[in-house]
Formats: structure tokens, sequence, C-alpha cells
């Protein structure tokens, strides 16, 4: 799936417990798409390009406090923002050595399972 957002349009995704009657998938006009998942895993793979910052790139709700956002800083670098699993306080993994806001693509991986997070970020220039 691919797309071309202005500046302030986003997608989100609100994934509901497990205990909820929903169906499992609901779309409405509103843009959120909300489905009952496994809120212990995610898997994610996308590709952006972007010369604005601050940005949010992903951003991804329970219906309890756990997020998991990944975010483009005034200064263009990638960080990752978690809360999992009820913790006092979110956790930040900061990637401060490259501004990925120059316009090229870059490709990013990144794979939870439980509090373990692996995170592949390739760097594309022309």
């Amino acid at each position: 799936v691919g797309g071309y957002f202005e500046s302030g349009t986003l997608v989100r995704y609100d994934l509901m417990s497990e205990s909820s009657s929903s169906p499992a998938v609901k779309d409405d006009s509103s843009g959120v798409l909300s489905a009952v998942g496994n809120l212990t895993r995610e898997e994610l793979s996308f590709s952006f390009s972007t010369s604005h910052t601050p940005a949010v790139l992903i951003y991804i709700s329970s219906k309890t406090q756990d997020y998991l956002a990944v975010v483009l800083r005034h200064n263009g670098t990638l960080q990752i923002r978690y809360n999992l699993g009820g913790l006092r306080e979110p956790f930040t993994i900061s990637l401060n050595h490259r501004n990925m806001a120059n316009g090229q693509p870059h490709n990013v991986n990144i794979t939870r399972q439980d509090r373990l997070i692996q995170l592949q970020v390739l760097y594309l220039s022309p």
C-alpha cells in the first residue's frame, strides 16, 4: 500500500482488546481502522521519504496505555517511542546519527515480541 500525505494528514490504526465484541475489522469514513489482534507482537515494514519535520511516521495504540510510535524529530533523526505492558515510564530509542528528512527514500523494519524490539533501518541515498 502506498500513499502521499499532505502536511497534517494521517492514517490511524486503533487496536482493540481481544475481549471486544466488535467485528475483526471496521473502517469508517474518519480514516480510523480498528482491528482485533494480538497486542504482544508487531511486525512493521515501511518506507518513507520526506523533507518535513517533525513528523509522526507510525503510531500504534490500544485501548490500554500501550503505544508504539515512530517519529522524525526536528533535526530529522528517527526516534522510536513506546510504552508496553503497563510500564511506569515510556522507552525511547533514538538514532541520532543521520538526518532522514532529506527527501530520499528510507526503509524501516521493526519487530516486537513482548518487550523485545528489533529495529533495522536502511538509509538509501542517490
